[in-house]
């Protein structure tokens, strides 16, 4: 019978902690908050969207979209404008947690990039952007620190 019980006790001692850590996560509370900027001389319009945990002013992910104008090419044939884009993406297409894609338009190409900032092989971004994005394990990426480097290179938040 003390068998019996020391039994039920150990597995009701590791429901316990189970239960314990799978709700760990639940009182995370994240939001967003998206930024524009549109690009006077060159037609170029960026929308960033940030989805952080406010309580840590921790970035999780950065999604960013561009709409680019043909016009800026110059009057170059589509096909070369298609291969200039194209090898510029190619350099994002094999980072771990980074997402690229281009979708053409009549007028104009868009490329949305989404990066997770938890699982980014930072090694490897940091040589295809040619920056130092730093590595949230040894320093978090700062919501408030972006929005300052962003509102100072001309972006506006979109409420």
């Amino acid at each position: 019978m003390k068998r019996i019980s020391k039994i039920l006790l150990a597995f009701a001692m590791l429901f316990v902690v189970v239960l314990t850590t799978a709700c760990s996560g639940l009182g995370v509370k994240t939001a967003t908050r998206t930024f524009e900027k549109e690009e006077k001389e060159n037609g170029i319009k960026t929308t960033i969207k940030y989805t952080y945990i406010e309580k840590e002013d921790k970035v999780l992910k950065e999604v960013t979209t561009t709409e680019v104008p043909y016009s800026i090419y110059k009057g170059l044939p589509m096909d070369e404008i298609k291969i200039k884009v194209e090898a510029v993406s190619a350099r994002y297409q094999y980072i771990k947690c980074l997402k690229e894609s281009i979708e053409y338009k009549e007028n104009t190409f868009v490329e949305v990039m989404e990066i997770d900032y938890e699982n980014l092989d930072f090694e490897t971004a940091n040589k295809a952007f040619n920056s130092n994005i730093k590595d949230p394990k040894q320093s978090k990426v700062s919501m408030e620190e972006t929005v300052k480097k962003l509102t100072n290179d001309g972006y506006t938040e979109k409420k």
